[in-house]
């Protein structure tokens, strides 16, 4: 009965290896695959943080390309008139615009009140969704580049 019973341990004893062996790899895929894991987010981590670099290198270079295409084309003009003008197209438009929308608006309001309308009334329902739309349009083109990106930065 004791050599029988010392068989089968012996027998099976001879698979201790094999199973302790099987369990280790098993841990070491786990581990492994803990590893890759982590790898993976950290490589996830670092690609935002290179997206972020280049956004703010296209944005440096594009200011550097602006002042440099500004600053040629004032070399460029012997007139000191000329160049002022250049530089001043932009926002010439922009209050020839703002002139031609509070004329327009004024005029608007001025034709509610001969009209009989409350001059509340009147100039409440001159400032609809429309202008609105426009005149944030035309303030956030002018301010708010920097704004958005400061709001964008503090929401991260």
């Amino acid at each position: 009965m004791l050599s029988l019973f010392g068989s089968l341990l012996g027998f099976g004893t001879s698979f201790l290896p094999s199973i302790l062996s099987f369990l280790e790899q098993g841990q070491k895929n786990r581990h492994q695959l803990k590893l890759l894991d982590a790898q993976a987010k950290h490589a996830e981590v670092l690609s935002k943080l290179k997206v972020e670099e280049l956004d703010a290198q296209a944005d440096v270079s594009e200011a550097e390309n602006i002042y440099k295409h500004a600053s040629e084309l004032a070399k460029a003009n012997k007139s000191s008139f000329v160049s002022a003008l250049q530089a001043s197209v932009r926002p010439v438009i922009t209050y020839f615009f703002f002139v031609v929308f509070g004329l327009i608006k004024g005029l608007a309001v001025y034709v509610a009140i001969q009209e009989g309308d409350d001059a509340y009334q009147a100039i409440i329902n001159s400032w609809d969704e429309e202008s609105k739309i426009l005149f944030s349009t035309i303030i956030s083109f002018w301010f708010g580049q920097r704004g958005m990106k400061a709001i964008r930065k503090a929401m991260k």
